[in-house]
């Protein structure tokens, strides 16, 4: 199945997911949207791992296909969410794929669910932020009203110069889609990127990490700059740690073929893969 499904959850709201491959086949692979990102957003690498391992992928509540409502929630609260959406689809343990506020949702997932945890990728992702990194979410939060001053003020955090400059015309065309969202998909953003600045991962829960963890940064990330990888790569017990040079914080769209190739070798095999990677 490949088409959109949604999923109601015990307080009403729905998230929209999407099953690729077959789940009896094998431990699903979950991947965990950042926030600007719908669950299309991972079509290439959703493709490509499905033939490995089934795929699930959604949107997180306030995200394109799912509801949301004002108030009251917080990045962990997503967990909770995720709980109930594997569940509802009979789907007991997973592995865990997620970039940025995906890959921090994944972090509060596995601390408060560790049985359903099978393995844990974390891509550009951080454990806290600093004063740098939430003023300039505060920003994307101020410019929530103006879609196309908010893209050029992601854009510009989120892609490497060489993205930039190699791909105008996509830009240009996502700047375009970008201004043609709903309000409500705006409103539902500000909320999203207060739940961020206010996540804060303890290293103490870091440390209790139990399953097998990859730690993913890009090394031309402006956004959350690799620094951050280093550090939860080494308060997890056992994480591994791989680098993708040049790559900007929007990794999975710059180097789909990179990150597919990670995925796989790390839920396969538990290790990093040994031929040489697509960058």
């Amino acid at each position: 199945m490949t088409s959109l499904a949604t999923c109601q959850l015990p307080d009403g709201a729905e998230l929209g997911y999407c099953l690729y491959g077959d789940k009896r086949s094998g431990l699903p692979v979950v991947l965990l949207n950042g926030i600007l990102m719908n669950y299309k957003s991972w079509g290439a690498q959703a493709s490509a791992i499905s033939k490995q391992n089934p795929v699930l992928s959604y949107d997180l509540r306030g995200q394109l296909h799912s509801t949301w409502e004002a108030g009251g929630r917080t990045l962990e609260s997503h967990a909770e969410d995720l709980c109930h959406l594997l569940r509802g689809l009979g789907i007991e343990r997973c592995h865990l794929a997620g970039t940025s506020f995906g890959g921090e949702v994944g972090l509060a997932f596995t601390h408060r669910y560790p049985a359903m945890a099978a393995s844990l990728t974390v891509i550009a992702s951080v454990s806290y932020s600093d004063a740098l990194l939430k003023r300039q979410v505060g920003l994307w939060q101020a410019l929530a009203g103006q879609p196309e001053l908010l893209f050029e003020a992601v854009a510009t955090t989120a892609y490497s110069p060489s993205y930039l400059y190699a791909q105008p015309h996509f830009l240009a065309q996502r700047k375009q889609a970008f201004a043609q969202l709903p309000p409500l998909f705006f409103q539902a953003f500000e909320s999203l990127c207060e739940q961020f600045c206010a996540f804060h991962f303890p290293d103490t829960a870091l440390s209790g990490i139990a399953c097998p963890a990859l730690i993913v940064s890009a090394g031309a990330d402006l956004l959350k700059p690799s620094r951050y990888s280093r550090h939860i790569a080494r308060q997890i017990p056992g994480a591994l740690y791989w680098e993708v040079p040049g790559a900007g914080h929007a990794v999975v769209a710059e180097q789909p073929q990179t990150i597919t190739q990670l995925i796989c070798a790390f839920v396969e095999r538990g290790e990093l893969p040994s031929e040489n990677l697509v960058f």
